[in-house]
């Protein structure tokens, strides 16, 4: 007995149809591309944004290398980098003046709504020195040996040395030496060798004194 077979059609696919597939295909290999290149975009050691900046006889700002970025100083070959010290992942160099005598910051941080924004506090630091908080507009070059950490510290800084003060307003409108002043505005008014330790206290005297507590004179 003879079974009787069946003939089965199959509709394949038009070649609109394939380019439609093929076209989707394409849209969507753009789209995921980023994400399958990220990785290894990464590790080539690319720098992001950094690679858009010119290493130019200025260099204001250089990248060097996957995870090192130097302001104020351009290491030209590995002899260079190797000369640095731990190797940090940010190196600040300021040039040796400013104007005048005046040193230049590492840092300035800026407050306001307007374009430039209000000046409210900078960051230096040298072989002696760590000023942290205040403007320090009138510092000179021979200044030394002084730490200051806070805003609106010692307005007066130019060349005095050995002090140390604490807190917003510490030594403000001082002149004094080898001062320590620790407090809210302790110490805006100084004397050589004193140390006061309290909000808004002051010392008029001869120096070397030694107050502790709260709005002194």
């Amino acid at each position: 007995m003879v079974k009787s077979l069946k003939t089965r059609k199959s509709r394949a696919f038009t070649l609109a149809e394939l380019m439609v597939l093929l076209s989707l295909l394409t849209i969507l290999l753009a789209a995921f591309a980023p994400v399958f290149t990220s990785r290894r975009f990464a590790e080539s050691g690319g720098g992001g944004v950094w690679s858009y900046v010119p290493n130019e006889p200025n260099h204001n700002v250089v990248a060097k290398e996957k995870v090192q970025f130097f302001i104020g100083i351009a290491p030209k070959d590995d002899n260079d980098l190797n000369s640095i010290n731990n190797k940090g992942t940010l190196n600040i160099s300021t040039t040796t003046h400013l104007k005048s005598s005046q040193p230049q910051s590492h840092m300035q941080f800026r407050y306001g709504k307007n374009n430039s924004g209000d000046l409210v506090g900078t960051l230096y630091l040298d072989n002696s020195n760590l000023l942290l908080g205040g403007t320090f507009s009138k510092i000179k070059s021979s200044l030394g040996e002084n730490t200051f950490i806070g805003a609106n510290t010692y307005e007066n800084l130019t060349t005095q040395i050995g002090n140390t003060g604490v807190g917003a307003g510490a030594l403000k409108n001082s002149g004094a030496s080898y001062a320590t002043a620790v407090g809210y505005y302790a110490g805006s008014k100084a004397s050589d060798y004193d140390t006061l330790v309290g909000a808004n206290i002051k010392s008029t005297g001869n120096g070397s004194n030694t107050i502790i507590g709260n709005i002194s004179k």
